[in-house]
């Protein structure tokens, strides 16, 4: 009786970066509220969204600190400073006109 040897493949799949499963790019889901055109698609390399200005984390569905109302094709609109009233506010922007 004579036993045949098997050979192992040792090479490995090469994976991205972040190889996590979770966060891969083939497993990202776009927030469509805010990334450019819409996208759902992410970086085959870094598995980030293309965001619309103002718009944070990896997959665009939040705003950056200081900023708020995420609206699709907009991006997010700049936080009225705390220490400033509305009138304020308002009064600025009249006389930059």
């Amino acid at each position: 009786m004579s036993l045949k040897k098997h050979r192992h493949d040792d090479r490995k799949a090469t994976l991205p970066l972040n190889s996590d499963a979770r966060s891969s790019p083939s497993a990202c889901s776009c927030s469509p509220l805010g990334t450019v055109d819409r996208q759902t698609g992410c970086s085959q390399v870094t598995g980030q969204c293309e965001c619309l200005p103002n718009v944070a984390e990896r997959d665009c569905s939040a705003c950056q600190p200081g900023h708020f109302n995420l609206q699709s094709g907009n991006g997010c609109e700049r936080s009225v400073p705390a220490h400033s009233s509305i009138a304020e506010f308002s009064t600025i922007y009249r006389w930059e006109l």
